[in-house]
């Protein structure tokens, strides 16, 4: 899993390793941290491109 540097929470605030991090993440969540990011990035583009969501502004 790729860090960011405005990522926020880091591993490190919850004391644990990255890997043991994702483990629990897709325990909860049923798919890894990475594609839940995958899939939150391809449904705000479908979103963008019907013309249902404006782009957030950087």
């Amino acid at each position: 899993m790729r860090s960011s540097a405005n990522a926020c929470p880091t591993y490190d605030s919850f004391n644990l390793s990255p890997h043991h991090l994702q483990r629990i993440f897709k325990r909860i969540v049923g798919i890894s941290p990475r594609q839940y990011a995958d899939a939150y990035r391809l449904d705000r583009k479908q979103k963008l491109l019907e013309g249902k969501s404006k782009p957030v502004k950087s």
